[in-house]
């Protein structure tokens, strides 16, 4: 299940990596899996909150998808394109830092708010 997120959980609610192997394994797939892989990772998280399956630094699966450009995980995880991690910045910052315009564009599509400001307060701009 992928709950829409517009927040940053407190940490005591992320998924326990150590517990569920597969949070780590999925964060990969949304990095660089193709549809079948990460719907296949999905069905093994069972009914895990997806929004709550973070890196020691907060990121979603929607940020490594992001970050690397893969449209096929960001379909998948729509409703995580407002997500933020630990220091507030949001997939579409990923996408701009990393220069993935295509995924700009589908992020604000999926209702990524292009006015989000960072941590440092600083617009995408």
């Amino acid at each position: 299940m992928c709950e829409p997120c517009l927040y940053l959980p407190e940490r005591e609610k992320w998924l326990d990596m150590k517990k569920y192997p597969e949070g780590e394994k999925l964060l990969t797939m949304a990095r660089q899996g193709n549809p079948r892989e990460i719907h296949q990772m999905v069905n093994k998280m069972g009914n895990i909150d997806i929004s709550m399956v973070r890196d020691n630094k907060g990121r979603t699966v929607m940020h490594y998808a992001a970050q690397t450009g893969n449209v096929a995980a960001l379909e998948y995880f729509g409703p995580l394109a407002n997500a933020l991690d630990a220091q507030g910045y949001a997939p579409i910052h990923y996408a701009a830092w990393f220069g993935q315009r295509i995924t700009c564009d589908r992020l604000v599509q999926l209702g990524a708010d292009i006015n989000m400001i960072d941590h440092e307060g600083e617009h995408l701009s």
